[in-house]
């Protein structure tokens, strides 16, 4: 058998394989799919957390934070601090978020951190 030969066996052996093999991942993903195997609200439920609610913190820590972090001696770091750790802050809840497993404890931690923060922020404004 020549050379020539072998590679057209091989080669028509191969590809009916090849789809069959890719029939077999559609079919196995859109049945998958159609049971409800891939439910879609912890995704979408991690994806708010992370998204608009982790903004929202932030932007609430970064409002209260120039009150609870102390004046330095030129009397901008209270304004700084918050701006230069924004990124940061932001980050860290981000991640926090993506990462921890358990998505009513990243509700409840972040519930937490936002209550606290609007209550000295309430005490801020009103006095």
């Amino acid at each position: 058998v020549t050379a020539t030969a072998r590679k057209w066996l091989s080669n028509s052996l191969s590809t009916p394989l090849i789809g069959l093999r890719d029939l077999l991942v559609v079919y196995t993903i859109g049945r998958a799919l159609w049971l409800g195997h891939f439910n879609r609200l912890p995704l979408l439920s991690r994806a708010l957390l992370a998204g608009p609610c982790a903004l929202a913190l932030t932007a609430l820590i970064i409002a209260v934070m120039p009150f609870w972090v102390p004046k330095g001696t030129g009397g901008v770091d209270h304004i700084a601090f918050p701006l230069f750790f924004m990124p940061a802050i932001w980050a860290v809840i981000f991640f926090y978020a993506l990462l921890d497993r358990s998505l009513g404890r990243i509700a409840i931690v972040m519930a937490i951190i936002a209550v606290i923060h609007l209550i000295a922020l309430r005490a801020i404004i009103f006095g």
